[in-house]
């Protein structure tokens, strides 16, 4: 059983681990979505429209089905690598989420 005194530094840790993979599979995700967005359009897109892009997603599955599959992969980008510590895992989460997002938003947004 573990020392009371370190149960709130576990938690924190847990919490805090958590909270930054979270941060990463939202970067990739918004990083794929900006590139896709680039290559969709071939020309420059502004950052600030990939944001809305990714608020719209929660609506945009129901109409393009590519969009379930790509929010599936983040899904499971953002929960099996927490039940494992490696970290090849965690780098091959990173690149599907991005990977999925980039040939969604390529395909979907042009």
């Amino acid at each position: 059983m573990p020392n009371p005194d370190e149960l709130p530094s576990v938690f924190v840790a847990a919490i805090r681990g958590a909270l930054g993979w979270w941060l990463v599979v939202f970067l990739t995700m918004f990083t794929g979505v900006w590139l896709g967005a680039i290559l969709g359009h071939r020309a420059f897109v502004a950052p600030d429209a990939a944001l809305g892009v990714l608020a719209l997603c929660t609506f945009a599955w129901l109409f393009y089905p590519q969009v379930a599959l790509a929010i599936l992969v983040s899904l499971a980008a953002f929960c099996l690598p927490m039940r494992s510590e490696s970290r090849r895992l965690h780098v091959m989460a990173a690149c599907a989420s991005f990977a999925a997002w980039f040939a969604v938003a390529a395909w979907v947004l042009p």
